[in-house]
């Protein structure tokens, strides 16, 4: 990713498109690996053509990423709630489904595929738990421009320190045991009753 283009990309967009790019120039450029090969073959392209890539079922990628990716709901504001933290996602997407995504070292918010923002973090190793989620990233994305109602100020002029995109929430606190209800007395005697 330290290469020119990628450096030039300013969206994800872009981003993406700089590195389909590159994947398409390396596959068909002539490699001087195999420069002395009888067939002609010359590209990676052509040398590995007919090797094709191996589709895997959903329920097979969710199995095997089960402990990566999550499922969570955005609040009114954008907010998903994620391991004792409140992380920003799309305000956009204010009700719908969000996959928090969780790297050693990277926290990154998604819907339908798209990246809305990303987040580094520190993880303690033998419990899990987050200990900190710091420079936060946005996204641009398709969901943001079709905002319907219109900002009174730029939430960018508030400054770094002024709009909170992570927060730290306090952990749930633990349910006190249930007090056996009182039993009520009988309305008659069973005595009576007979």
């Amino acid at each position: 990713m330290a290469d020119w283009h990628f450096a030039k990309a300013e969206s994800w967009t872009e981003l993406a498109g700089a590195h389909e790019r590159f994947v398409e120039d390396y596959n068909a450029q002539a490699h001087f690996a195999h420069a002395g090969r009888d067939v002609g073959r010359r590209s990676p392209a052509e040398v590995l053509g007919f090797a094709c890539g191996v589709r895997h079922r959903g329920e097979e990628l969710r199995r095997a990423f089960f402990s990566a990716r999550f499922v969570r709901v955005l609040d009114s504001l954008g907010y998903t709630r994620f391991r004792h933290w409140r992380v920003y996602g799309e305000e956009a997407l204010a009700g719908r489904e969000a996959a928090p995504w969780l790297a050693s070292e990277s926290l990154t918010v998604e819907h339908a595929g798209e990246p809305l923002s990303r987040y580094e973090v520190k993880v303690e190793a033998a419990t899990g738990e987050l200990r900190s989620v710091e420079r936060p990233r946005l996204f641009e994305n398709s969901y943001g421009l079709r905002q319907s109602q219109r900002r009174l100020f730029a939430l960018d002029a508030l400054g770094e320190g002024g709009w909170l995109k992570a927060l730290k929430l306090d952990g749930y606190a633990p349910r006190a045991p249930r007090r056996p209800q009182a039993l009520q007395q009988a309305l008659f005697p069973y005595a009576e009753a007979l």
